[in-house]
């Protein structure tokens, strides 16, 4: 099946409400992905260089409250959501209004979570941060994975993979506890996402590729 990651960049309205004419195109854009029979993935960002700001939280939750109806319309073509919102390119770090801190980050990840359907799971891009927001460093069980909970919605996604030894910061504790943790989790959430260049001449070596993509169960 095909699947199109999107991701729109919102840096123009860091204090201001989304204008119209900008959710049009939005709306516009998933009726596109339709008419292809393409699936969706969407981010929304603020910005795109670290350093830069990103917007406070109370602007981020009207944003999603504004993005709410047209994300719920066409939620049978949405395949998952990346939380976004949070710092350089919605990619949980840098931010500059404090949102990586782990209460402000969980709102975030539960107003979005609220608004799609409880078939739909919502990535994250640090395994701890899931720890931190849940106040547990242990994976999902298959008792827990089904019920349409918060914590069972709640997946990963990886922004460079395999691109350092701890993939450019995605492992921020220890790396294999991190991975066996993840090798659990994605037993029953969606696990994707994207790699960027290599740090230093990492090698990226297509047996290890294959290995870490079977070990996480990567479905994108």
């Amino acid at each position: 099946e095909s699947m199109m990651w999107r991701h729109w960049s919102l840096r123009n309205f860091k204090d201001c409400d989304i204008p119209q004419d900008f959710l049009d195109m939005v709306a516009s854009d998933f009726d596109i992905c339709r008419q292809g029979g393409i699936k969706v993935i969407p981010r929304f960002s603020y910005c795109s260089r670290i350093g830069d700001s990103d917007a406070p939280l109370e602007i981020v939750l009207r944003h999603i409250e504004q993005l709410k109806p047209i994300l719920q319309a066409n939620a049978d073509i949405i395949a998952l959501m990346h939380t976004g919102f949070i710092g350089a390119w919605g990619e949980m770090h840098s931010s500059t209004n404090g949102l990586t801190e782990p209460d402000k980050m969980k709102v975030v990840v539960e107003a979005l979570l609220d608004i799609l359907p409880k078939e739909r799971c919502v990535q994250i891009r640090y395994p701890s941060d899931k720890w931190k927001m849940y106040r547990r460093e242990t994976p999902l069980t298959y008792e827990e994975a089904f019920p349409g909970s918060n914590l069972s919605r709640i997946a990963h996604h990886n922004d460079c993979f395999l691109a350092s030894p701890n993939d450019v910061g995605t492992y921020r504790t220890n790396i294999e506890t991190e991975k066996t943790y993840l090798n659990e989790e994605t037993k029953y959430t969606p696990m994707g996402g994207e790699t960027c260049n290599p740090r230093n001449n990492y090698p990226i070596l297509r047996k290890k590729t294959l290995h870490e993509m079977e070990r996480m169960h990567w479905d994108y």
